[in-house]
């Protein structure tokens, strides 16, 4: 995933990133467990990504907005 820092600093905008996942099931042959840690590890990185951002003046000091970021099978398994 690339972020363009000087597109993502004219927005002036910071989120709180929450994320949500599948919980891995019983059968674990589909790569579900995988395939959960996917939402997480893209919220740590724009995460730690945006807090860089922000400590350098480009952001906001406190959060402004939400972003939720999910993974469609944990709606419709």
């Amino acid at each position: 995933m690339y972020m363009s820092s000087s597109s993502a600093g004219t927005l002036q905008e910071f989120p709180t990133i929450r994320f949500r996942a599948a919980k891995p099931g019983e059968d674990a042959s589909t790569g579900l467990e995988a395939r959960s840690l996917v939402a997480q590890r893209v919220a740590v990185d724009l995460n730690e990504r945006l807090s860089a951002m922000q400590r350098a003046g480009q952001l906001p000091a406190g959060s402004t907005c939400d972003l939720v970021i999910f993974d469609r099978y944990c709606l419709n398994p």
